[in-house]
């Protein structure tokens, strides 16, 4: 039996160095830095994407965080364990409150405000323990009470959250811990500064992570939508955005402007200068038809010289 033949090791090298170049081409700095570059649609799915996360995890603080009550008792003196009882029944219920919060799903603010809750809730098991406790509960079988904030960066890992989101997330964990160190005394010690070089490490490990899945979402959301050549909606997109739109316009008595156009004697620019030129006119015309829309305007190619526009508010 003939073994098959192995590339060369030049050969993936050159390989693995052309897949990075691809990666960072397709990587634009605004995407993660801000939201900026975001469209509206990718926003609202982004928002979506947050919310099922925040709920799936308030429904599991909701029904962990009670659970620990019988330690409670075993591990600590009693009234202790009954103040901690009190507070771990009041934040399962919040838990469950945010959980089931109807509010639309869509709305990249409110996603945001259920993440900063959902944060800050823990947040405030972690103050209100250490308060219970006295702040000593870094040493022996106590030592289970002081993971709250590593917890608190760990979980922000599973959210494509741009840079500035994820910095100020951090950065809310990091004042919570060193305001309860401060409160207690023991902000300068070396076992705290300790605690907060361990969670910086877990910091980028997570900044890493919520990069990573925002730039696999974009893509994605970019592969699907958009049309390759001239970065417009395409006409899958462009249906369900008009589909959208009708019904927003019937519930709240707007008006909704569409346009159907397409390139006259574009058939001629291909036969007398070939395609690649006419490529580069309809990716012209596109930048043409972007720069003069509004931000709540849509604009996408239908299919070949065709485009369709639609407006909210007034017909063009």
């Amino acid at each position: 039996m003939k073994t098959p033949p192995q590339p060369a090791t030049g050969d993936v090298y050159e390989s693995t160095i052309k897949d990075w170049k691809v990666w960072l081409q397709e990587l634009s700095p605004d995407d993660l830095l801000t939201i900026k570059s975001h469209s509206r649609d990718f926003s609202g799915s982004r928002a979506d994407y947050i919310n099922i996360r925040v709920r799936v995890l308030a429904v599991a603080l909701a029904i962990i965080t009670p659970s620990w009550i019988p330690f409670d008792f075993l591990l600590l003196p009693a009234a202790s364990a009954s103040s901690m009882t009190v507070m771990r029944i009041g934040a399962a219920l919040l838990f469950f409150a945010l959980a089931f919060w109807i509010r639309p799903l869509y709305d990249l603010g409110i996603a945001r405000i259920r993440l900063v809750l959902l944060l800050g809730l823990l947040g405030m098991c972690h103050v209100g323990s250490q308060l219970i406790l006295g702040g000593s509960t870094s040493e022996g079988f106590l030592i289970g009470y002081s993971f709250l904030p590593y917890l608190l960066i760990a979980l922000q890992a599973i959210f494509p959250l741009t840079l500035l989101e994820s910095l100020g997330m951090v950065a809310m964990v990091v004042a919570l811990v060193a305001g309860v160190e401060w409160y207690f005394g023991g902000l300068l010690t070396l076992p705290v500064l300790a605690e907060l070089w361990l969670m910086g490490l877990l910091a980028g490990i997570a900044l890493w992570a919520q990069m990573a899945q925002l730039h696999m979402l974009l893509s994605l959301y970019r592969q699907a939508t958009r049309d390759s050549l001239t970065g417009l909606f395409n006409r899958r997109a462009l249906v369900e955005r008009l589909m959208d739109e009708y019904h927003r316009t019937n519930r709240y008595n707007r008006s909704l402007a569409v346009v159907l156009f397409d390139l006259d004697r574009f058939k001629r620019v291909n036969d007398s200068y070939g395609h690649l030129t006419g490529d580069a006119v309809l990716k012209g015309f596109a930048r043409l038809l972007t720069g003069m829309l509004r931000t709540t305007d849509v604009v996408g190619r239908y299919g070949g010289e065709e485009f369709r526009c639609q407006s909210k508010g007034y017909p063009f």
